[in-house]
């Protein structure tokens, strides 16, 4: 028998790097991406057309991963994961979609690429990064028993943290994802975005949320997700999800989803009453 002809095909991977406006986080994300053992068939950087600007060495730059593709989108203020994916849909099997300022570890693509040549049912997965550091070189260097040994935060604060408040990132299995609604939220939340797509995705295949060991995200500053600016904005975000879905979509009267917006409200209330309370 011609063991070729019954070998499964091989899956192409690609990564969607989602750039806002800070070079810096962006880099740091590019870079890790550089350094992945497992080279993914494809990169690309999607960046707003007005802050485009900020990445003209983008194909030149030594540290940024080889042969990376540029798309620019017209959306400033919104996550435009629907370039993304257009970009990338015709050319691999499976879409990893990574924020900036999340720093991967060398085994993370491997990781994905066992879970999904495993499990040929599962169609997407979230991963929630609530480990954060300082520093991009700390990222860097911050291995895997490193970071399976040390703690995001306080045991209370762990575990009222909001998934809102994460860096996250995605993968999807492309063939699952025909006629997909890539809604626009907030850049200040991926989760919104991301869960939204995973929950179209549940009932075409094995969908999952976990908590990544193998990722960390760099933070900008002291304004990044944790701030009244940003916490107001989620607030808000998440009260038009809730009056969306009580109006208008039947889809979720008896259906799980995997963002509960008055749930997720209230960690993000109970987060800060933890942190002026400490």
């Amino acid at each position: 028998m011609d063991n070729a002809a019954t070998t499964e095909p091989a899956l192409h991977y690609g990564i969607v790097v989602l750039a806002r406006s800070d070079r810096r986080l962006t880099e740091a994300t590019l870079a890790s991406i550089a350094r992945l053992p497992d080279t993914p068939d494809a990169v690309t950087l999607v960046v707003s057309r007005l802050r485009a600007h900020l990445f003209d060495d983008a194909a030149s730059n030594p540290s940024f991963p080889p042969r990376m593709r540029m798309v620019t989108s017209e959306h400033v203020d919104s996550l435009p994961l629907a370039d993304g994916f257009r970009a990338m849909a015709g050319r691999v099997d499976i879409i990893v979609f990574v924020p900036e300022g999340v720093v991967l570890d060398p085994d993370y693509l491997i990781a994905i690429r066992e879970t999904a040549e495993r499990w040929q049912d599962m169609v997407g997965e979230l991963d929630v990064v609530d480990r954060v550091v300082d520093d991009a070189r700390l990222a860097q260097n911050f291995s895997a028993t490193a970071r399976r040994e040390t703690q995001p935060g306080p045991g209370l604060l762990r575990a009222l943290r909001a998934r809102t408040l994460c860096a996250n990132v995605l993968w999807v299995r492309v063939e699952a994802c025909g006629n997909l609604k890539f809604l626009a939220f907030p850049q200040t939340s991926e989760y919104l975005a991301f869960s939204s797509l995973l929950d179209q995705l549940r009932p075409r295949g094995r969908t999952r949320v976990i908590t990544s060991n193998a990722a960390v995200q760099v933070r900008s500053g002291p304004e990044r997700r944790s701030g009244f600016e940003a916490g107001r904005e989620l607030y808000g975000a998440l009260s038009l999800i809730g009056e969306w879905r009580d109006r208008t979509d039947v889809a979720f009267e008896n259906r799980p989803s995997y963002l509960e917006p008055r749930a997720e409200k209230i960690r993000l209330f109970g987060e800060q009453i933890v942190r002026y309370l400490g």
